[in-house]
């Protein structure tokens, strides 16, 4: 009896210890689709240890413990100007993301990501209490009512994340939560009428916005993992209506450059940019501070999937921003107008503005010593008081697809694939790579 003790013992302990180990370690040296191309001025041990060097720096400025043990906030009130704030959700998601890719080579990511979701899930919406309040203050206070798209994306995504790492029969099942989240997105943050995302769960109903979308927002990568997790087509029709708004923007209002406003309207009808103050700020209509992240977004679709959708927009973007800056980066203006025409004091660098830009040039080889101009310039800021929390979580998630160690849920690391999934195609495709007529 008591040899037989010892064995459970010894099969609980190896079980508990299997849990805890990361399936898919960084660096994760994933397989990306065909065409793409990665920085090649420093080797690929280089790029990871650049990548590692940064990680180690962000996480130590940005992961703040809770109030209460065990839980975790990325801190972003490092601009000083909104008072008591500590955290929003889009923080909390950025985290939810970033922990899972670092595994392994951060023996505490999963618990910072347990954290994370705890402070995620203590936090609710007061209008989908699945989802997550936007703002938090000191003394880890809600100080909003409502939630914001992105960060509830983020965090669902991360959540599916964590259940490939490190599997959901553990404290928490994270495939469950993923699909709680992804099924409150789709309740209280999509527009049905048009398959748009919405601002948050508070536009859902409101007449001035329930018909507006945030394309930063536009997380195509994410959005064909959400399809797959609940098997719900609703979010095929979601992600294809993303390619049509930043279509429409394109072809209709960004015809030289490419780029993508800050915000859209009229989604089910005339999509238009956001008319100044719509929602933010003079720039609502503009390329600013939220759709830097869009030429990210797309860029990582086409690494990850290689949607011709994501190089075809990328490829107007690029081609614009390389003549209008000669080729330098160091030359990238901290905002747009849609003609590529300068907004009042955009005349300074941002790696929010600099470091997308990197990734959407992964689309095409003739970009690869634009690329390299990017990667250099982004890991030559080695102060991470010359930027805010945003630039700098941006440098760490851009940095992580540029060199080569992004992966999802639909797209894992060939080299530590079960032989099952890479038999089911789970590994990249699954039978999803839209056609540009889906």
């Amino acid at each position: 009896m008591k040899k037989i003790v010892h064995t459970l013992v010894a099969l609980l302990f190896i079980f508990s210890a299997n849990a805890q180990t990361p399936k898919y370690p960084f660096p994760a040296h994933t397989v990306y689709a065909n065409g793409t191309i990665k920085p090649n001025n420093y080797t690929q041990k280089q790029l990871d240890q650049q990548v590692k060097n940064f990680y180690d720096k962000w996480k130590t400025r940005y992961i703040k413990a809770g109030c209460v043990a065990g839980q975790y906030y990325i801190w972003y009130n490092d601009n000083g100007d909104n008072g008591n704030a500590i955290t929003v959700s889009e923080a909390i998601g950025y985290g939810m993301v970033i922990t899972p890719l670092m595994a392994g080579y951060d023996t505490s990511a999963k618990k910072y990501f347990d954290g994370l979701y705890a402070w995620y899930k203590t936090h609710p919406s007061n209008v989908n209490p699945t989802l997550m309040n936007w703002q938090q203050k000191t003394g880890c206070i809600s100080i909003g009512n409502d939630a914001a798209t992105d960060g509830d994306l983020d965090a669902a995504f991360g959540l599916l994340l964590a259940d490939k790492q490190w599997g959901s029969n553990g404290a928490v099942n994270y495939l469950q939560a993923a699909k709680d989240i992804i099924n409150a997105i789709k309740q209280s943050e999509v527009y049905a009428i048009a398959s748009s995302l919405q601002l948050g769960d508070w536009a859902h109903t409101d007449r001035k916005y329930k018909n507006g979308t945030r394309p930063s927002d536009f997380m195509y990568d994410h959005l064909r993992c959400f399809k797959n997790a609940v098997n719900d087509t609703t979010w095929t029709s979601v992600l294809n209506e993303c390619y049509k708004l930043v279509n429409d923007m394109q072809q209709n209002f960004s015809q030289i450059t490419g780029l993508i406003p800050d915000f859209i309207i009229g989604t089910g009808g005339s999509p238009q940019p956001a008319p100044a103050n719509y929602l933010e700020s003079a720039n609502d209509g503009a390329y600013y501070y939220n759709s830097c992240r869009t030429p990210w977004h797309l860029g990582c679709d086409f690494v990850l999937n290689g949607d011709s959708r994501a190089k075809v927009a990328s490829d107007k973007i690029n081609t614009w921003i390389q003549s209008t800056t000669g080729g330098n980066s160091h030359k990238i203006k901290s905002g747009y107008k849609l003609d590529g025409s300068n907004i009042n004091g955009n005349n300074y660098e941002d790696l929010s503005f600099i470091a997308p830009f990197g990734v959407s040039a992964m689309v095409n080889s003739n970009n690869q010593a634009w690329l390299n101009d990017i990667w250099t310039n982004v890991i030559g800021v080695t102060n991470l008081n010359r930027d805010t929390y945003f630039g700098n979580t941006i440098k760490m998630l851009c940095m992580i697809i540029m060199s080569g160690n992004m992966w999802a849920p639909n797209h894992l690391p060939v080299m530590n694939q079960s032989a099952q999934e890479q038999k089911t195609g789970d590994r990249n495709l699954m039978g999803f790579i839209p056609s540009a007529s889906e």
